[in-house]
């Protein structure tokens, strides 16, 4: 069955049918059913597979919305909480960013209602649970240049044209997935970059969160794989990070303390 035979609402309708087999349509979960956070359904339509992202509202999001104006005007945060049909408008702009930039993402099939999206399933895994397992420093380090390097000039282009969809609003590992043959795209840009921010400075965000989660992470965060990604990442993106970090005073716009370990972790100072 191809995509543009495929009824995207009948894969919504499996969800009823999860586990069970029979006909063209088989589907499971990859994330369990809960009304307080989004559920992630795989399907298979004839021979082709697809997943089921739908976006869930919760009282956790609703009162991280209440809390947006002081994000946006005092505290300058990275990333806006929103509502399920916020996320899904925010997952829309990332993918569309990424791919301006010539970067892979999961394809949206359809929007099958207003708070869900269907991506064509692309068989690979997480880059961190790969690094994970292989528990090889030479392959997380190869890995960290190549994904810093796609970062560096993904930022450059985002500052270029004004661009703040460019600019993921959580750069893990986990958010970038390894594909047959190695090949890399990215996803899960449910959360909005401020629009507040200037792109300069949620560039340069971003880039603290992206040194932030490599030394959080065990097959990361070694010196020698740092000054990798600090190589790869460059003088610009550097700069613009370090030019920033000093305008960030607020008690709201993150922690100071972690802001001054990761300086001193990646810059040395």
């Amino acid at each position: 069955m191809s995509v543009a035979s495929t009824d995207a609402l009948a894969v919504v309708r499996a969800i009823g049918g999860i586990g069970a087999e029979g006909g063209d349509l088989r589907a499971r979960y990859l994330s369990p059913p809960d009304a307080k956070k989004n559920f992630v359904i795989a399907c298979r339509v004839g021979d082709e597979r697809f997943v089921l992202k739908v976006y869930r509202q919760s009282l956790r999001y609703t009162l991280q919305v209440l809390k947006n104006p002081l994000s946006r005007h005092f505290s300058r945060a990275f990333t806006i909480r929103s509502l399920a049909a916020t996320r899904v408008r925010a997952e829309l702009d990332g993918i569309a960013g990424f791919s301006l930039a010539g970067l892979r993402t999961f394809e949206v099939v359809a929007r099958p209602r207003r708070t869900a999206l269907l991506f064509r399933h692309e068989a690979g895994e997480p880059l961190r649970d790969v690094l994970l397992r292989e528990d090889d420093t030479a392959l997380s380090r190869r890995w960290v240049e190549r994904v810093a390097g796609d970062l560096s000039r993904r930022q450059s282009l985002a500052c270029e044209r004004d661009d703040l969809r460019m600019i993921h609003p959580a750069p893990r590992l986990q958010h970038a997935w390894v594909l047959p043959g190695d090949e890399l795209l990215y996803y899960d840009f449910e959360d909005r970059v401020n629009p507040a921010l200037r792109v300069r400075e949620a560039a340069a965000m971003e880039l603290e969160n992206f040194f932030f989660y490599l030394l959080r992470c065990p097959a990361t965060a070694d010196a020698g794989t740092i000054d990798v990604a600090r190589g790869a990442v460059g003088a610009d993106a550097l700069e613009r990070w370090t030019s920033h970090a000093e305008r960030r005073r607020s008690a709201l716009s993150g922690s100071a303390r972690r802001r001054k370990d990761v300086l001193a972790a990646v810059l040395g100072g």
